[in-house]
């Protein structure tokens, strides 16, 4: 793919979605590019070539402009949240029809957040790191929540595109009714802050986060420990470069502990993490496998962290949360959502351990067994799952405090309760291990990880 402009989805030929005056089924204006699903799923690169910063925004200064602190600067204080759950659920509505991996859903997440942020907690974004280079225009309008409308309806049509096409027709359409409703003296200001702020950071996106990616390379040369495409379909690795994309809070990507290493004798470290796995599913009760389902979130679902936004959005809607606390709220989860995937990421490309279908198959002589869910398509050390679920359970107890909740199945099974966030995440990693996908040092590592990374954003962001 190129940064050409186009017309439908070169995948799919889904229309293309309302253009910034929220006309669906327009031409992208000229000298306009937009990143379709093949981008935005990684394939071939992180970015999109040819595309500069005067390809989206003729004429932008590119002198760093950082928010001036004001009195005023968190004007959605008492403003009702619920802007911020009606763009949750289009993103989420976002990853299902784009089949996202769960590393680019999160990024969709923290983008998310960002945005919400922008608008209703202005000067709340900027960090020393990448995020520094985000030039955010000072805050000009009144109205926060009109203020998210406007930049996320003028900023989806331009960063996604294709088969999600109706979805974002949805998205924009309701936008617009909703400052359509507004009083008249309050639509332009917004609209005028909303474009600046979308415009803002599709900038900062294809200047910073875009980027051809360079290779990241295993550890060890390929042998006999290294994943292998797994049945049912032996896919390819997805994303085998994300973990070389930029981190947001994190000054680098955080290393757990190395695996144990490989081996065959029935002595090893590995070897009875093997048969670990493989006794596990043989013995699962039904709460186990109840856990496992719970928690598989696998292809064309709302993600592993989209499971944890849903969660997020309920415990703010259940708090009573105004707009200010759910943008914050949004911002250090997605934030540290995209942490976490990249610093597994990384993780998974450079140790390149072999997943437990494939050792119980070829070394423990049972060549017809299938793990519970279905075994993902890269590499194994560390678990996504456990290293995400860490992050959020951090950063929604430090931000939310902890009270119990339950979690609704997106799989219609009954809802599992949990008495705080972080023992929903425990049993989240645990779940991998149910499922048969992971061992077990590679679920304690990421959640370890997790941990980590969601406390470094606590840090750098704060609770309140």
């Amino acid at each position: 793919m190129t940064g050409d402009s186009v017309t439908g989805d070169p995948v799919t030929g889904a229309p293309v979605p309302p253009d910034p005056a929220g006309r669906p089924g327009d031409d992208a204006p000229a000298g306009r590019r937009v990143l379709t699903r093949r981008t935005l799923l990684g394939a071939g690169l992180l970015g999109v070539a040819g595309i500069g910063t005067g390809a989206w925004l003729a004429g932008q200064d590119t002198a760093p402009v950082r928010p001036r602190p004001r009195a005023d600067a968190r004007p959605a204080v008492g403003v009702p949240a619920d802007v911020a759950h009606r763009w949750v659920g289009h993103h989420l509505a976002l990853v299902k029809a784009h089949g996202a991996p769960a590393p680019a859903a999160a990024e969709m997440f923290a983008v998310l957040g960002i945005v919400l942020a922008a608008a209703a907690r202005p000067g709340a974004v900027v960090v020393p790191g990448p995020l520094e280079q985000l030039r955010l225009p000072g805050p000009t309008s009144a109205d926060p929540a009109l203020t998210a409308d406007a930049a996320l309806a003028w900023l989806l049509p331009r960063r996604y595109l294709d088969s999600a096409g109706p979805v974002l027709v949805t998205a924009v359409t309701e936008a617009e009714a909703a400052i359509e409703r507004a009083p008249a003296a309050s639509r332009g200001p917004a609209r005028e802050a909303g474009a600046a702020i979308g415009a803002a950071v599709l900038d900062w996106y294809v200047r910073v986060m875009a980027v051809p990616a360079a290779e990241v390379r295993p550890v060890r040369p390929p042998g006999p420990h290294s994943w292998e495409p797994t049945p049912p379909d032996h896919e390819q690795a997805v994303l085998p470069h994300w973990g070389a994309k930029p981190t947001l809070a994190l000054a680098e990507v955080d290393v757990p502990a190395d695996p144990p290493p490989f081996s065959t004798d029935p002595g090893s470290e590995r070897y009875r993490l093997a048969v670990e796995v493989r006794d596990t599913v043989a013995a699962l009760t039904d709460d186990q496998r109840a856990i496992a389902r719970h928690w598989a979130d696998g292809k064309w679902t709302i993600s592993p962290p989209g499971h944890w936004l849903c969660i997020t959005s309920r415990a703010l809607q259940e708090r009573g949360a105004d707009l200010d606390l759910a943008a914050h709220t949004l911002l250090l989860l997605g934030v540290s959502q995209h942490d976490a995937f990249v610093s597994c990421w990384a993780s998974k490309f450079r140790t390149d351990v072999l997943r437990p279908l494939t050792y119980v198959r070829r070394h423990l002589g049972d060549p017809q067994w299938l793990s519970p869910v279905p075994t993902p398509c890269f590499p194994e050390y560390t678990s996504g799952h456990a290293t995400q679920s860490g992050a959020a359970a951090t950063v929604l107890s430090g931000v939310l405090g902890d009270a119990p909740f339950s979690d609704p199945s997106p799989t219609g099974a009954p809802a599992r309760s949990y008495p705080t966030f972080g023992a929903a995440a425990e049993e989240a990693a645990v779940s991998r291990l149910y499922g048969g996908i992971h061992y077990r040092n590679a679920n304690e590592q990421g959640l370890a990880c997790g941990r980590r990374i969601g406390a470094t954003v606590l840090e750098r962001y704060g609770t309140a």
